[in-house]
C-alpha cells in the first residue's frame, strides 16, 4: 500500500496518480501494464513514484483497495433501494456483472485478474485470507443491520448469521471462478449459475405470504 508520503500530497496530486494507475490497468492486462505510462499520465517524475509506492504490484493493491470501498458503499446503498432484500441484491449485481463482462473495457481490466501473481493476490482475498479477513467481519455486521430478515424464515441472530456466511461462500465460490485462470469457463455461463444457486437459496429461507 502506498508509501506515507503519498498520503502527505495534495489532495488533487494523489487523485491524479490514481486515476493515471486506473487508466492503465483498464487499458491493459496487469502483466503489460506500465509503470512508465503510469508516471506519463500522472505527470510526475520516475523518482517521485517510488517515493510514494514500492511497486506496480503496491499502487494496484491500492486500486484494488479504493475500488472496494467504493463498491461496498454502493452495494449498502442499492441494498436500502431494494428493501434490505440480500436476494435482490444479488440479482441486480449478477446482471451488472454480465452486462460489464460484454463490454471491453471491463473484460480487459478484468484480464489483470488472469495474471498469475494478482491471480493469488485476489484469490488471497476471495479464500478469507489477508485483507478479506479485516472486512469480513465488518460487512457482516453492517449486513445484519441493514437486511431485512422479517422475509426470511429464521428463527434468531445466530441462524441471521449461518445464512449471511451460506450466501457469502456461494458468492466468493462464484467469484474465484471468475477471476482464477485454471478455470475456462464462459464468464455468462458462471453467471447464469450463481443465479440458479441463488434462486435455490431463496426458495429454501424466503418466507410465504
Amino acid at each position: 500500500m502506498p508509501k506515507d508520503t503519498f498520503y502527505r500530497l495534495p489532495d488533487e496530486k494523489r487523485e491524479r496518480i490514481l486515476n493515471a494507475a486506473k487508466n492503465e490497468f483498464f487499458r491493459v492486462p496487469y502483466g503489460q501494464a506500465s509503470i512508465n505510462q503510469i508516471i506519463k499520465n500522472a505527470d510526475i517524475p520516475r523518482g517521485s513514484f517510488y517515493q510514494y509506492f514500492e511497486d506496480k504490484k503496491d499502487i494496484f493493491l491500492y486500486v484494488l483497495s479504493e475500488q472496494h470501498d467504493t463498491i461496498v458503499s454502493a452495494v449498502f446503498e442499492k441494498l436500502s433501494r431494494v428493501n434490505g432484500d440480500i436476494f435482490r441484491l444479488v440479482d441486480f449485481y449478477i446482471d451488472k456483472i454480465a452486462a460489464l463482462y460484454q463490454k471491453e473495457n471491463c473484460a480487459r481490466f478484468l484480464d489483470t485478474f488472469l495474471n498469475k501473481e494478482t491471480c493469488c493476490v485476489i484469490d488471497g482475498i476471495i479464500r478469507g485470507e489477508g485483507i478479506y479477513d479485516c472486512m469480513e467481519e465488518k460487512l457482516e455486521n453492517k449486513l445484519l443491520e441493514d437486511t431485512d430478515f422479517s422475509l426470511y424464515d429464521m428463527e434468531n441472530d445466530e441462524e441471521k448469521r449461518y445464512f449471511l456466511n451460506i450466501i457469502s461462500a456461494v458468492l466468493r465460490d462464484s467469484m474465484r471462478k471468475l477471476v482464477r485462470i485454471e478455470v475456462e469457463r464462459d464468464p455468462l455461463e458462471i453467471c447464469d449459475q450463481l443465479k440458479k444457486r441463488m434462486l435455490f437459496l431463496e426458495k429454501r429461507f424466503r418466507k410465504i405470504s
